[in-house]
Protein backbone atom coordinates (compact mmCIF):
# COMPACT_ATOMS: atom_id res chain seq x y z
CA UNK A 1 0.00 0.00 0.00
CA UNK A 2 1.48 3.34 -1.07
CA UNK A 3 1.24 6.29 1.23
CA UNK A 4 0.21 9.66 -0.12
CA UNK A 5 2.95 12.32 0.23
CA UNK A 6 1.41 14.22 3.16
CA UNK A 7 0.96 11.03 5.19
CA UNK A 8 4.67 10.30 4.77
CA UNK A 9 5.41 13.72 6.22
CA UNK A 10 3.07 13.07 9.15
CA UNK A 11 4.78 9.76 9.86
CA UNK A 12 8.20 11.43 9.69
CA UNK A 13 7.11 14.07 12.22
CA UNK A 14 5.70 11.42 14.54
CA UNK A 15 8.92 9.44 14.31
CA UNK A 16 10.92 12.58 15.15
CA UNK A 17 8.72 13.22 18.17
CA UNK A 18 9.50 9.78 19.50
CA UNK A 19 13.22 10.45 19.20
CA UNK A 20 13.15 13.77 21.11
CA UNK A 21 13.06 13.96 24.87
CA UNK A 22 10.09 16.20 25.67
CA UNK A 23 11.87 17.45 28.81
CA UNK A 24 14.72 18.90 26.75
CA UNK A 25 14.64 22.72 27.25
CA UNK A 26 15.02 23.35 23.51
CA UNK A 27 12.03 21.14 22.78
CA UNK A 28 9.96 22.83 25.50
CA UNK A 29 10.84 26.23 24.03
CA UNK A 30 9.74 25.14 20.57
CA UNK A 31 6.48 23.83 21.98
CA UNK A 32 5.82 27.14 23.72
CA UNK A 33 6.35 29.07 20.50
CA UNK A 34 3.72 26.89 18.85
CA UNK A 35 1.13 27.87 21.47
CA UNK A 36 -1.77 30.09 20.55
CA UNK A 37 -1.37 33.85 20.27
CA UNK A 38 -5.00 34.46 21.19
CA UNK A 39 -7.56 32.79 23.39
CA UNK A 40 -11.37 32.80 23.46
CA UNK A 41 -13.06 32.84 26.86
CA UNK A 42 -16.72 31.86 27.25
CA UNK A 43 -19.11 30.70 29.97
CA UNK A 44 -18.17 27.09 29.18
CA UNK A 45 -14.45 27.75 28.67
CA UNK A 46 -13.63 30.35 31.31
CA UNK A 47 -9.86 29.94 31.44
CA UNK A 48 -7.13 30.10 28.85
CA UNK A 49 -3.46 30.96 28.72
CA UNK A 50 -0.95 32.72 26.52
CA UNK A 51 2.81 32.03 26.62
CA UNK A 52 5.13 34.60 28.21
CA UNK A 53 8.82 34.52 27.38
CA UNK A 54 11.19 34.91 30.31
CA UNK A 55 13.10 37.46 28.25
CA UNK A 56 10.02 39.67 27.94
CA UNK A 57 9.13 39.16 31.58
CA UNK A 58 12.60 40.12 32.80
CA UNK A 59 13.13 42.96 30.37
CA UNK A 60 9.81 44.74 30.13
CA UNK A 61 7.53 46.07 32.83
CA UNK A 62 4.25 46.99 31.15
CA UNK A 63 2.02 44.32 29.61
CA UNK A 64 -0.71 45.35 27.20
CA UNK A 65 -3.57 42.88 26.81
CA UNK A 66 -5.91 43.35 23.88
CA UNK A 67 -9.55 42.35 24.17
CA UNK A 68 -9.98 42.22 20.41
CA UNK A 69 -13.59 41.05 20.37
CA UNK A 70 -16.40 40.95 22.92
CA UNK A 71 -19.82 39.42 22.35
CA UNK A 72 -22.05 40.46 25.24
CA UNK A 73 -25.58 41.24 24.01
CA UNK A 74 -26.96 41.52 27.55
CA UNK A 75 -24.10 43.86 28.59
CA UNK A 76 -23.35 41.70 31.62
CA UNK A 77 -20.47 43.20 33.65
CA UNK A 78 -17.50 40.85 33.86
CA UNK A 79 -13.83 40.79 34.68
CA UNK A 80 -10.84 38.86 33.43
CA UNK A 81 -8.36 37.87 36.10
CA UNK A 82 -4.75 37.72 34.89
CA UNK A 83 -2.28 35.51 36.77
CA UNK A 84 1.29 34.65 35.91
CA UNK A 85 1.93 30.89 36.12
CA UNK A 86 5.61 30.00 36.42
CA UNK A 87 6.73 26.44 35.68
CA UNK A 88 10.16 25.43 37.03
CA UNK A 89 12.30 23.73 34.39
CA UNK A 90 12.80 20.41 36.21
CA UNK A 91 9.70 20.41 38.40
CA UNK A 92 6.50 18.60 37.49
CA UNK A 93 4.61 20.11 40.43
CA UNK A 94 1.85 22.61 39.89
CA UNK A 95 3.11 25.95 38.63
CA UNK A 96 3.45 28.87 40.98
CA UNK A 97 0.66 31.37 40.26
CA UNK A 98 0.87 35.04 41.12
CA UNK A 99 -1.97 37.49 40.50
CA UNK A 100 -0.98 40.31 38.15
CA UNK A 101 -4.18 42.28 37.65
CA UNK A 102 -7.82 42.17 36.58
CA UNK A 103 -9.48 43.69 33.53
CA UNK A 104 -13.07 44.90 33.51
CA UNK A 105 -14.07 46.68 30.29
CA UNK A 106 -16.67 49.41 30.34
CA UNK A 107 -18.99 49.39 28.54
CA UNK A 108 -18.93 45.61 28.95
CA UNK A 109 -19.47 44.94 25.25
CA UNK A 110 -16.55 47.07 23.97
CA UNK A 111 -13.06 45.70 23.53
CA UNK A 112 -9.86 47.62 23.94
CA UNK A 113 -6.29 47.42 25.13
CA UNK A 114 -5.59 47.25 28.85
CA UNK A 115 -2.23 47.75 30.50
CA UNK A 116 -0.85 46.23 33.67
CA UNK A 117 2.51 46.44 35.35
CA UNK A 118 4.44 43.24 35.96
CA UNK A 119 7.32 44.71 37.98
CA UNK A 120 5.82 43.86 41.42
CA UNK A 121 5.16 40.27 40.33
CA UNK A 122 8.69 39.85 38.98
CA UNK A 123 10.11 41.34 42.20
CA UNK A 124 7.99 38.95 44.31
CA UNK A 125 9.14 35.94 42.30
CA UNK A 126 12.80 36.96 42.43
CA UNK A 127 12.75 37.57 46.20
CA UNK A 128 11.18 34.14 46.74
CA UNK A 129 14.09 32.53 44.89
CA UNK A 130 12.48 31.79 41.51
CA UNK A 131 15.04 31.83 38.69
CA UNK A 132 12.99 33.31 35.85
CA UNK A 133 15.73 32.48 33.33
CA UNK A 134 15.19 28.74 33.84
CA UNK A 135 11.41 28.68 33.93
CA UNK A 136 8.59 28.77 31.45
CA UNK A 137 5.70 31.12 32.10
CA UNK A 138 2.23 31.80 30.84
CA UNK A 139 -0.43 34.38 31.48
CA UNK A 140 -3.50 32.55 32.77
CA UNK A 141 -6.72 34.41 32.01
CA UNK A 142 -10.01 33.64 33.72
CA UNK A 143 -13.42 35.07 32.81
CA UNK A 144 -15.46 35.87 35.94
CA UNK A 145 -18.73 37.66 36.67
CA UNK A 146 -18.09 41.08 38.16
CA UNK A 147 -20.75 40.54 40.84
CA UNK A 148 -21.31 37.39 42.90
CA UNK A 149 -23.96 35.19 41.33
CA UNK A 150 -23.72 36.93 37.95
CA UNK A 151 -24.30 34.87 34.82
CA UNK A 152 -21.91 34.82 31.88
CA UNK A 153 -23.99 32.65 29.53
CA UNK A 154 -23.97 35.14 26.66
CA UNK A 155 -20.40 36.45 27.07
CA UNK A 156 -17.55 35.61 24.70
CA UNK A 157 -14.23 37.44 24.80
CA UNK A 158 -11.28 37.08 22.42
CA UNK A 159 -7.98 38.05 24.01
CA UNK A 160 -5.39 38.89 21.36
CA UNK A 161 -1.62 39.14 21.40
CA UNK A 162 0.28 40.31 24.43
CA UNK A 163 2.50 43.37 23.91
CA UNK A 164 5.37 44.28 26.21
CA UNK A 165 7.13 47.60 26.72
CA UNK A 166 9.40 49.33 29.21
CA UNK A 167 7.75 51.40 31.86
CA UNK A 168 7.95 55.00 30.81
CA UNK A 169 8.67 57.64 33.41
CA UNK A 170 5.82 60.00 34.23
CA UNK A 171 5.86 63.19 32.13
CA UNK A 172 7.64 66.08 33.75
CA UNK A 173 5.57 69.01 34.86
CA UNK A 174 7.22 72.37 34.52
Amino acid sequence: MDLIPWSKAVLAVLAALVLFDARDPAWVGAAQQAKATSVILTSTHRTGSLPVSSRALLGEQILSVELSSITNPLKVPFQISADLAVHAANDSARPRRVHVSSISPYPPDHGGTFEMTTAPVVRELKTSGVDLDSTSSELVLELRPLHAGGSLTSVQVTVGNLQWRDEEPAPRRE
